[in-house]
């Protein structure tokens, strides 16, 4: 029961994120920044959000007992720690730079893709005449 009750939890809340998202892509009169909050949100959202909010909630808690609980792999007696399992101040630099490179890709493309239109908009109506 607790499993499903996580499963919808996690649902719902990223059917809000999701929802919030597009009301904020449709009313933004802006192509670049339709591009841009749609681009970096679907970064986010693709990361592990789920694992960063456990993380911060074992850390607002951690003085509780149920709190002791790690559910990181174990091996020869000491926790395996992979880079992107947990989230820690490499992992944050690294989502960081991720989104940078992401913002910048797309409105890079969004740039070629408005200038090849324009001007083959512009070849069209001067070809037609």
């Amino acid at each position: 029961m607790l499993l499903v009750l996580a499963f919808i939890s996690r649902l719902i809340t990223f059917c809000v994120l999701s929802t919030g998202v597009y009301l904020g892509a449709f009313y933004i009169s802006s192509c670049l920044g339709t591009v841009l909050i749609s681009s970096l949100a679907g970064y986010l959202l693709s990361t592990d959000l789920g694992g960063l909010g456990s993380q911060l909630w074992a850390l607002l808690n951690r003085n509780r007992v149920s709190a002791v609980r790690d559910w990181a792999p174990v091996r020869n007696g000491s926790p395996v720690k992979k880079f992107l399992w947990k989230w820690g101040v490499l992992e944050i630099v690294y989502h960081t730079v991720m989104l940078a490179v992401v913002g910048v890709v797309a409105g890079i493309t969004l740039l070629f893709n408005c200038s090849f239109c324009y001007y083959t908009y512009n070849f069209y109506e001067l070809n037609n005449v």
